[in-house]
C-alpha cells in the first residue's frame, strides 16, 4: 500500500468499518475485470444487506496506489 493511501486508510478506517458492518454478513466476492478508466481491478462484493463495488489500482505488482468502494446501483 502506498504511504498516502496507508495514511488515508488509517484515518478513514473507523467510519468505513461502521459502514461495511451495517451491510451485514459477507456473502461473495467476484472479479468484474479491469475498468476502462484508471486501470482499476473491479470487484463486486455482496453482503446480506448490500451490493457493493470495490476498485483497487496498483502502482506496481506489490503496491496498491488507490482503493475505493461504493454501493452498486
Amino acid at each position: 500500500m502506498s504511504k498516502p493511501l496507508a495514511r488515508a486508510f488509517k484515518e478513514q478506517l473507523p467510519d468505513n468499518m461502521r459502514t461495511v458492518r451495517s451491510w451485514g454478513d459477507l456473502v461473495s466476492i467476484a472479479s468484474k475485470g479491469i475498468s476502462r478508466v484508471g486501470d482499476s481491478d473491479v470487484f463486486t462484493v455482496m453482503f446480506s444487506a448490500a451490493h457493493s463495488e470495490w476498485r483497487l489500482t496498483m502502482n506496481d505488482p506489490e503496491t496498491i496506489e488507490s482503493a475505493s468502494f461504493r454501493l452498486a446501483p
